[in-house]
């Protein structure tokens, strides 16, 4: 389960993006811009 590769999988997937920590800097920098 790759969703750092894919910010729309991240903001669907926000419980099971938590739990990987690569996902979580992406996320966030998603929510910056």
């Amino acid at each position: 389960m790759t969703y750092y590769n894919t910010s729309l999988l991240a903001w669907f997937n926000i419980g099971d993006c938590l739990i990987i920590p690569s996902c979580v800097p992406t996320y966030i920098l998603y929510l910056e811009e």
